[in-house]
């Protein structure tokens, strides 16, 4: 559009040039002065000074808007979605044969992390399926590769070698996360955060896991305080403070910056 814009404005300007020159020979006067390219910009801007203030100001703000939001957007890495060393199908997995998450994330009812699951686990049905819904033989002879294990005999070798995945979900060194803590406290579900894995044939990252929108979520999310025995201290506290108002997240700590940013 722009490129378009200045051939436009350049052939214009040759127009009204000759026709300045044919006005100006029909009626005896000067002859226009012809200028060079960047000096009859500069002329024109001399003699144009409103509009050119007009425009200065407006892709002022226009760049900077522009730029606050492509700073607002470093370290944002929603939609990422890598290739994996192997074929891992959530959709299969998750989805089709309906597998909890926490089967293989077992990590996330337990610790900070959810964890990447060790191959072992995947052996524990890949022993006895072979064959995959989509890809056949190809991507699960890739675990036994891993584990230097043979399929025919049933026996490991000596040589495992692990498989490098890709990490998708990656938060800065400064922000603490605690998986233990929304999974099994709080009873979040894996989709909150991590959208519809049952449906992705290769994870990506869902949310923007930042700042805001960690905090916009503390804001709205009523804390599971009945039947709960992780609240069972607080119930009555909670009760007495916040007798008719919905308890969230923010109301038991959840907007403190130590709890985060310790």
């Amino acid at each position: 559009i722009v490129a378009t814009l200045i051939t436009v404005s350049v052939i214009l300007g040759r127009i009204i040039f000759s026709l300045k020159q044919v006005v100006a020979r029909k009626e005896g006067t000067p002859e226009p002065v012809k200028r060079a390219f960047l000096p009859g910009i500069w002329y024109c801007m001399r003699n144009h000074k409103k509009i050119v203030a007009i425009l200065f100001i407006f892709f002022s703000l226009y760049g900077t808007v522009k730029g606050w939001y492509v700073l607002a957007g470093i370290g944002i890495s929603e939609g990422y979605q890598p290739d994996q060393p192997i074929a891992f199908s959530h959709k299969i997995h998750a989805g089709d044969n309906g597998i909890n998450c926490v089967y293989c994330h077992f990590g996330a009812e337990k610790s900070k992390t959810a964890g990447i699951p060790p191959a072992m686990v995947c052996m524990n049905c890949h022993k006895g399926i072979t064959t995959g819904t989509t890809t056949g033989k190809t991507e699960i002879a890739k675990i036994y590769k891993a584990l230097d294990y043979d399929p025919d005999k049933g026996t490991y070798g000596p040589n495992p070698k692990p498989i490098v995945w890709t990490r998708v979900h990656n938060l800065p060194d400064f922000a603490y996360f605690n998986h233990s803590q929304h999974v099994k406290v709080g009873q979040v579900q894996c989709q909150t955060c991590h959208g519809p894995v049952q449906e992705m044939t290769v994870a990506k990252q869902f949310s923007q896991l930042t700042m805001v929108w960690c905090i916009n979520c503390h804001l709205a999310t009523p804390v599971k305080v009945d039947g709960n025995h992780y609240y069972d201290s607080l119930k009555t506290y909670l009760d007495k403070t916040y007798p008719n108002d919905t308890i969230t997240v923010a109301k038991i700590g959840g907007l403190e910056c130590a709890r985060c940013h310790y």
